[in-house]
């Protein structure tokens, strides 16, 4: 973690009615991300509340310790006030846009909700404009959009519109991955609208920036990703909130496993080998055996998960069959209820975890209200894995 602190800077001029000049000092940003090695505020317009038409736009280094994420500003600003002589203000902050970036090229387009800044100044320079320099204040503010070094101010994302908890970055590859499985429904599309806001909960529940799947880290060189895809997959996500991406239109449980899906072949190695096994009634595979991923191989993987749909029942055992027969190290299955022919297939699914134990791990995921928890607890243990509830 860095520490905050300030910086010393290079005072910029502004492009405002009154010219002035914001340089040096330090302020927090509540609800940035927390990234190791600090963030820099690489472009920002902060909107005055009770100067009309007055926006600030800024330049600055941070670091971060906690949930408030220390600033140190450089940069120029327009704001209509002018500085007489030596003096102090404290700014109103009614809202605005950030952009801050880490040292790896990571960016987040962060939305301003609110904040003050307190600021003095010794005056008016010799071309006339007033120098501001921040002593104190803090902005709370929300992440809008993440991407690499392209991520501006306005525009298009040339990533994922985010809205993180604020703990995991993930790589640019991983990013990408989510951008391209957006761009499987038609733009603007309720199917669209609905998978921005999944990978909105998938990115915010992540703990970590290894590969995981639902938190399950991925573990060997060789994996299965086992996905009900029945038609309770359906019902809207537990975890899902509305996110102001897509109001009224909450994901389903099978839109945010999609995000998870992806969000996992995004981030594996290159060495490791995956697949994936999604059931109902009927199994279907993405490829007959484990493969390494690559460019080619990702692109086709979330085309292929952007096209599953809920269907039918749910009647694992097959799956997991499946699965196992492939040989990985590790297969994870995901689940959000009790088998539709309950005693029959719990009894062979159990049955199954023990005869693979030996030669793999089998973790376990449940999802929603109707899971059984009992059951999937057994099943993990007996695959010698772990239950992840959520």
């Amino acid at each position: 973690m860095g520490r905050v602190g300030s910086v010393t800077i290079e005072r910029m001029t502004t492009v405002g009615e009154d010219d002035n000049v914001i340089a040096g000092g330090s302020i927090t940003l509540d609800g940035a991300p927390m990234v190791e090695g600090g963030l820099v505020i690489v472009d920002g317009a902060i909107e005055l509340v009770g100067v009309p038409g007055a926006t600030t736009t800024t330049t600055t280094t941070t670091t971060t310790t906690t949930s408030r994420t220390g600033v140190a500003a450089r940069g120029r600003t327009g704001v209509r006030v002018r500085a007489q002589g030596e003096g102090s203000a404290r700014w109103s902050v009614g809202g605005g846009v950030v952009v801050v970036a880490d040292r790896a090229g990571h960016r987040w387009r962060l939305r301003i909700q609110g904040g003050d800044l307190a600021v003095r100044t010794e005056g008016a320079n010799p071309e006339g404009r007033a120098v501001w320099v921040p002593t104190d204040g803090a902005l709370r503010v929300e992440v809008t959009a993440m991407g690499d070094a392209r991520l501006a101010l306005e525009g298009d994302a040339p990533s994922v519109a985010v809205s993180t908890g604020g703990n995991v970055v993930l790589s640019t590859q991983t990013m990408g991955a989510l951008d391209e499985l957006l761009r499987v429904a038609p733009a603007g599309s309720d199917d669209a609208l609905r998978m921005a806001a999944a990978v909105q909960v998938a990115l915010r529940e992540a703990e970590r920036s290894e590969p995981a799947f639902y938190n399950v880290p991925i573990r060997g060189r060789s994996i299965v990703l086992v996905v009900d895809v029945s038609y309770s997959m359906r019902e809207p996500d537990p975890r899902a909130v509305d996110l102001s991406i897509a109001p009224g239109l909450t994901p389903t449980k099978l839109d945010v496993a999609r995000a998870e899906l992806v969000k996992v072949l995004g981030s594996l190695p290159a060495d490791v080998a995956v697949n994936i096994v999604a059931f109902s009634s009927n199994v279907t595979t993405l490829w007959q055996n484990p493969r390494i991923m690559d460019r080619d191989g990702l692109s086709e993987a979330i085309r292929w998960i952007g096209g599953l749909q809920p269907r039918d029942e749910t009647e694992p055992v097959a799956a997991l069959e499946a699965a196992a027969a492939m040989q990985p190290e590790q297969i994870v299955l995901l689940s959000d209820g009790r088998p539709t022919d309950r005693e029959s297939i719990a009894r062979a699914l159990l049955g199954l975890a023990d005869g693979v134990s030996s030669r793999m791990r089998l973790d376990v995921v449940g999802i929603g209200p109707d899971q059984d928890r009992t059951f999937l607890a057994a099943l993990a243990a007996r695959g010698r894995g772990e239950l992840r509830m959520r």
